[in-house]
C-alpha cells in the first residue's frame, strides 16, 4: 500500500472533519508527520542499514565548528586532514571533558574532533586553511512524499 493510500484511508476512517485539521496541522500533514516518525523509530529499533557519505570540509582560521550534513547523521566514520594536498593527520575522537578542553584555547592543525548535532568541532582550532575529508553514515531519508510508496 502506498503512503498516499494509507493517508487517504486514515482520513476517511476519522470521519468528516469540518476544519480539515488535526491539532493545527492539515489532516494529511498530520499523518505524514506521524508516518515519518514511525519509519525513523522502526529503522532505529531494527538497526536499519545506514548510508555512507563522503564529506569534504575546508577550514577557516580561528573557526572550530563545521556542519557535516543536513541529513540525520548516525556515525562519524573517519576523518583525514590535508594541507595543500599533503596529508597532515588522521582525526581522533577527543575524549577529554569539556572543562579540560576549554581551559586553554589552542590553535594548530586539527588532530581530534568532537561531534554534536551533525556538526564537527575540530581540536585544536584550525590556524589556517585545511581540507578535512570525512566519511559519515546517515540514516535513510524517510520522506513520506517520495519514499516507501510501493
Amino acid at each position: 500500500m502506498k503512503n498516499s493510500e494509507i493517508i487517504t484511508q486514515a482520513i476517511s476512517n476519522i470521519g468528516n472533519r469540518s476544519t480539515g485539521k488535526i491539532g493545527g496541522l492539515a489532516t494529511s500533514d498530520f499523518f505524514k508527520q506521524h508516518l515519518r516518525i514511525f519509519y525513523n523509530q522502526t529503522a532505529a529499533y531494527f538497526n536499519h542499514p545506514s548510508y555512507d557519505r563522503d564529506v569534504t570540509v575546508t577550514t577557516v582560521a580561528s573557526t572550530a565548528d563545521y556542519t557535516l550534513s543536513t541529513e540525520r547523521m548516525k556515525t562519524f566514520l573517519s576523518g583525514e586532514v590535508f594541507e595543500n594536498s599533503t596529508w597532515v593527520a588522521t582525526l581522533k575522537r577527543d575524549k577529554r571533558s569539556s572543562t579540560e578542553r576549554h581551559s586553554t584555547v589552542n590553535t594548530g592543525h586539527p588532530a581530534s574532533y568532537i561531534l554534536f548535532q551533525n556538526k564537527l568541532r575540530l581540536v585544536p582550532i584550525p590556524d589556517g586553511v585545511y581540507t578535512v575529508k570525512c566519511s559519515i553514515s546517515i540514516w535513510p531519508d524517510y520522506d513520506v512524499d517520495t519514499n516507501y510508496n510501493s
